[in-house]
């Protein structure tokens, strides 16, 4: 198994009683998008995450987050196997730490996409959820690096 997505979801609305706290970590890679302001554990250290902020855990690190308002809201990946690791190296994105991508607009779309392969099974769906989900790390490399050429 080189590389598989086994759970996405997008545009997950959350209360202000919920709390992600899995200090276990889990056994996968979990990507997340935030979409509105949160409150992040890292380091030992809460940390505030700002809509359009990323965060990637690796397998096994404590995952807690929350929201800092009534509400919020995030989009959200995870994924296994082989090549993961590799996926999440070569994006040289931070792991188990808040990021900002300069854009994140291609986010959403890519994991519905993923969301909607992963529902329907159709042929050669892990194929095209995976080919989605390296998507996502190509362009989060490219938008998390200080390029003012591109703007």
């Amino acid at each position: 198994m080189k590389l598989k997505v086994t759970g996405c979801d997008t545009s997950v609305e959350h209360t202000k009683k919920h709390i992600e706290d899995k200090p276990e970590g889990s056994k996968e890679y979990t990507f997340i998008h935030f979409l509105s302001p949160a409150i992040v554990k890292s380091g030992g250290e809460l940390v505030e995450a700002d809509t359009g902020a990323c965060l990637v855990y690796s397998p096994g690190h404590p995952q807690h987050y929350a929201g800092r308002g009534k509400r919020w809201s995030n989009d959200w990946a995870t994924f296994t196997g082989a090549s993961a690791e590799k996926l999440v190296h070569e994006a040289k994105v931070p792991i188990n730490r808040v990021f900002y991508p300069s854009r994140t607009h291609f986010v959403a779309s890519l994991l519905e996409k993923i969301k909607y392969e992963r529902s329907k099974r159709e042929n050669q769906w892990d194929n095209v959820a995976t080919m989605a989900l390296k998507e996502v790390f190509i362009k989060l490399a490219r938008f998390s690096k200080e390029d003012a050429a591109s703007f």
